[in-house]
């Protein structure tokens, strides 16, 4: 039988609950973090929030237990806070991770268990699978966004959209099951500004140097002036 995660049950309580998935990968480091809001700021949602605050979840897949919530002293733990702000209540869980580490991390594996990281050569793929059923099993859940930041080049991937080095999956109840969710990168190579970019930096550059030229010119005709 499937594990069932406390925040999980956490989406399952909350009304017209909202997930973001955000893992930041630089170099060897996988910082991952799962936010989980809702516009539902009833006595009721304020504790389950709060019971939530209280799991002890550790970052690895293999020693995950739902019955357990006490720490072990050689074991890493999601480090997990609670989000209220005037339109907000939610929790947050976040664990910085090694490339090693995240092959077993929790988050993924029991939402995507075909999750793979694979290695080829200079390149490294990232592949999460089809999504599971999570909006069939979890009817609260009206949308789910996945962030990957990532400094390396990226050579392939299928996100809806690209933001710098930002790239994005945005999951709804229509559409999760209708493709792969994947990324390579080539560990040895940086990312680099697109061509755009680059305009968009020469645009600014460009109006700076114009507007130091026009106010240095206007302070030598001025104190010509004054000269006289």
């Amino acid at each position: 039988m499937k594990k069932i995660l406390i925040l999980l049950i956490l989406m399952i309580s909350l009304t017209g609950c909202e997930a973001v998935y955000n893992l930041d990968i630089n170099n060897n480091t996988f910082t991952e973090e799962l936010i989980l809001t809702t516009n539902d700021k009833s006595s009721k949602s304020q504790k389950t929030v709060n019971v939530a605050l209280k799991s002890k979840i550790p970052v690895d897949d293999n020693y995950y237990k739902p019955e357990v919530n006490f720490k072990q002293n050689n074991l890493k733990y999601y480090q997990i806070s609670k989000i209220d702000t005037d339109n907000e209540l939610g929790a947050r869980y976040k664990a910085n991770l090694t490339k090693e580490e995240y092959l077993t991390s929790t988050l993924v594996k029991e939402h995507f268990p075909n999750f793979k990281l694979n290695e080829t050569g200079n390149i490294i793929s990232l592949n999460l699978g089809k999504k599971e059923n999570i909006f069939d099993n979890y009817p609260d859940l009206d949308k789910l966004t996945i962030n990957i930041t990532i400094n390396n080049k990226v050579t392939k991937h299928n996100a809806d959209g690209v933001n710098n080095n930002i790239y994005t999956w945005n999951l709804t109840k229509d559409n999760y099951n209708k493709k792969e969710i994947y990324l390579n990168y080539n560990k040895n190579e940086k990312h680099s500004e697109t061509e755009e970019e680059k305009f968009n930096y020469n645009i600014i550059f460009i109006i700076i140097g114009i507007i130091i030229i026009s106010f240095t010119t206007y302070i030598a005709i001025k104190t010509k002036n004054t000269g006289k």
